[in-house]
């Protein structure tokens, strides 16, 4: 069977930064990539970039090997014409339909956290006593992590960010960095394209954000000044793990990627919540409730299956009738 390339970054995300409308699809547009430790830029395919083959191939199990990958399907397909619709000037101010919501940003969002090699690094540092176990011991947890930020995502603030005349968002190869609004509040901030990026946030611990009824929601729109964009930029940057991509060579030019980066990604989880773990536990399901009540499709997760047959020969445990030796 051959190699599946799978993208750690939605390719269409990626082409979406080119300067170019065309091709139609955004995978084959042209992209400028600056890399950490590399003074020079090359201009790509969007396709190309943001990939390891079989990355998230499940090996060794009982179920079928791309049913990970398929996951991110759930949601890839809807987000090209999502960000049209945000960056389109005529769209409803604040308004944002309830599907686009629950089942692409919510697991767009969710994915980009557990998706990139920072994932990778920080799940293996933590569960090095079970190396060689699991063959897959790092996507079955992404499948566990992905279902449950999803559930903590809609405790979140939600803000799209519009960038002003003639500024442009970049975009690392996490799709995805740190961002301290003010002290002790720090955000995640997504570009979705060079003019639109969404900021998610933590709330009052004492709330239970419910997705409201009705077909449309109304999250926060802001629109940011130069210096603003100037700023999330350079978190882009700093916190990118090996790529930064933009349509303009000019905006690469002058960015300086040192060899390594000079802090550690937080853990996500800790960015958009306080909540103590155990209280976070109801939100396993509480994404796919929504999408229940909503009567929206839910994707399939692999079904995993982590018992593990115990030991042979355990000593029994000594009894009160048992006689003393």
């Amino acid at each position: 069977m051959g190699r599946s390339l799978q993208h750690r970054l939605p390719a269409a995300i990626v082409g979406g930064f080119s300067n170019s409308t065309t091709p139609a699809s955004r995978r084959d547009r042209s992209v400028w990539v600056r890399r950490r430790g590399s003074t020079g830029l090359q201009r790509v395919r969007a396709g190309t970039v943001g990939g390891s083959y079989d990355v998230y191939t499940l090996i060794g199990r009982p179920f079928k090997g791309s049913e990970l990958d398929d996951v991110w399907a759930y949601f890839e397909a809807s987000i090209p014409s999502l960000i049209d619709r945000l960056s389109s000037p005529n769209r409803p101010i604040g308004l944002i339909d309830r599907s686009s919501f629950l089942t692409v940003l919510v697991p767009y969002v969710s994915a980009a956290l557990v998706r990139g090699d920072d994932y990778d690094d920080r799940f293996k540092a933590f569960m090095t006593h079970l190396s060689g176990q699991f063959p897959d011991n790092t996507n079955i947890n992404r499948t566990i992590d992905f279902d449950l930020l999803c559930g903590r995502l809609l405790r979140c603030s939600w803000i799209f960010c519009t960038a002003p005349a003639g500024e442009r968002f970049l975009i690392n190869d996490l799709g995805w960095s740190p961002m301290v609004v003010a002290p002790g509040d720090a955000r995640i901030f997504l570009p979705l394209s060079p003019a639109v990026a969404l900021m998610v946030g933590r709330v009052d611990p004492s709330v239970w954000t419910r997705v409201p009824g009705g077909a449309t929601l109304q999250p926060g729109f802001w629109s940011i000044s130069a210096d603003q964009v100037g700023r999330v930029n350079q978190s882009a940057v700093d916190f990118c793990y090996r790529d930064v991509y933009s349509g303009s060579r000019f905006e690469l030019e002058g960015l300086e990627l040192p060899n390594r980066r000079s802090e550690e990604l937080p853990e996500p989880r800790e960015v958009i919540t306080r909540f103590p773990e155990d209280e976070m536990r109801p939100a396993d399901t509480d994404w796919r409730d929504e999408l229940v009540r909503a009567d929206l499709p839910t994707p399939q997760l692999p079904v995993i299956n982590l018992a593990i047959p115990p030991p042979v020969n355990l000593p029994r445990e000594p009894t009160d009738s048992a006689p003393e030796s």
